[in-house]
């Protein structure tokens, strides 16, 4: 999902050199965080970004001509250097969004692709309403990494929306969950499904939720988050041990006795918190026990 930049918060009301800086960098703050959850890398921009004013005297292209050896001014330009420009690409689909009576290029194209628009910290943050030739519109506003964690629940939202099948989850799985590893066997059962498993939304939120008790260090997460998930009984891994010992991506052989289940569809993940970092060995149809077989 594409980041989009609103060019209506760069309108040189900046007292100062110094405020202008601190804006921009917060800018970026907030840029690495929305990649850091999923976001695509680069920072949709309207055609006219390097105009656009900070304060009196600085503008977005000046600045990067004094900040081009630094790493906040390398970032900005690898961000905000790809077309097609966000002005371009509504005049080509024929849109049109204004703002206050100002053309809303960035507001506007985040409206039409679905995600968030980030601004400059002087921009008001929430819903921002727009007129249009289809009526009022809404589109959410970003500008502080305040906004982004009280928000971030929903952004992932926005990312899981975009995934449509096991192999574009997989594609994304180390972003969106950066302290789950995945076994090859549990990588390839997940990256088969087709999407339209009755259980593939509930994959992501057990993902989810195993990726938060991994940060927190406490499985507890998942019976807070409403996940299902038991251990074996003895009995159980004694009879079959070697079915539920799996090789982790660390190249380490584990046993897995808890599991998350997903009852009516049948389905198990089995997992280990260890460091924390969650294992996970296996995903798929429940595996024999002592009461079921497989």
């Amino acid at each position: 999902m594409e980041q989009v930049f609103n060019e209506l918060s760069a309108d040189g009301k900046y007292p100062t050199h110094q405020d202008a800086n601190d804006a921009v960098r917060k800018l970026l703050d907030l840029s690495k965080n929305m990649t850091a959850i999923g976001f695509s890398r680069e920072l949709r921009v309207s055609s006219n970004f390097c105009s656009l004013e900070l304060c009196k005297g600085l503008t977005l292209g000046r600045w990067l001509n004094e900040h081009i050896k630094e790493d906040s001014g390398r970032l900005l330009l690898s961000y905000a250097s790809k077309m097609p420009y966000v002005d371009d690409v509504l005049r080509d689909e024929g849109k049109h969004f204004t703002y206050r009576g100002n053309d809303a290029y960035g507001l506007g194209y985040a409206y039409l692709r679905g995600t968030v628009a980030l601004a400059l910290e002087c921009f008001p943050e929430g819903d921002t309403e727009l007129d249009s030739d289809i009526g009022k519109v809404s589109v959410m506003t970003i500008s502080t990494c305040r906004k982004f964690t009280d928000g971030k629940k929903h952004l992932r939202q926005k990312i899981f929306s975009e995934i449509k099948d096991g192999s574009g989850l997989i594609e994304k799985f180390a972003v969106l969950f950066p302290y789950i590893r995945l076994s090859k066997d549990a990588r390839k059962n997940i990256a088969s499904l087709n999407g339209n498993e009755d259980f593939f939304r509930k994959y992501i939120n057990h993902f989810v939720a195993l990726n938060e008790a991994a940060i927190t260090g406490s499985i507890e997460v998942l019976s807070s988050e409403g996940i299902n998930w038991s251990e074996e009984t003895g009995i159980t891994l004694q009879k079959f041990k070697k079915e539920r010992t799996f090789l982790c991506s660390d190249g380490r052989y584990r046993l897995f006795s808890k599991h998350t289940k997903m009852l009516r569809e049948n389905q198990r993940i089995y997992f280990l918190l260890e460091n924390n970092l969650v294992y996970i060995g296996y995903a798929g149809e429940h595996l024999s026990t002592v009461q079921h077989k497989q």
